[in-house]
């Protein structure tokens, strides 16, 4: 593509692309350190351009950007909480399960239970401990 849009033999193409990457890496390395500037840690997205075209990648990147960056941070919050949860839990000999959204923690109990409300009283203080950032012994 660089060879027909600059017009450019294919060996100045390859050089052309060359000296650019060589550019780039040294721009990523002033930056962040790494001598590696196609970590996929270091971007926001990655389009592999051998694999769509340009109009793809805009569509791609249009749709990354229409999307609210905070409810990716909203899903981390959850999933970091369901985490907490279910280790708590488990460290407790409760095998439930569990989802979190929206800061809503959700148990359900998988299996007959004799005393199921002395069970939900515990599983609840359980999950109140965590959500109060209480430490759990």
């Amino acid at each position: 593509r660089a060879k027909s849009f600059h017009r450019l033999s294919g060996s100045q193409a390859a050089e052309a692309l060359a000296s650019d990457d060589k550019q780039k890496a040294t721009w990523i390395r002033e930056l962040t350190g790494s001598d590696e500037p196609w970590r996929p840690d270091l971007y926001d997205i990655l389009v592999s351009m051998d694999q769509s075209g340009p109009g793809r990648a805009a569509e791609l990147i249009t749709n990354r950007m229409k999307k609210d960056p905070l409810a990716s941070l909203s899903d981390t919050a959850d999933f970091f909480l369901e985490t907490r949860v279910t280790a708590a839990l488990i460290s407790r000999g409760h095998d439930v399960l569990v989802r979190v959204a929206d800061g809503r923690v959700c148990l359900g109990i998988t299996r007959q239970v004799l005393m199921k409300s002395r069970l939900e009283a515990e599983l609840a203080s359980i999950v109140d401990s965590i959500e109060k950032g209480v430490p759990l012994e």
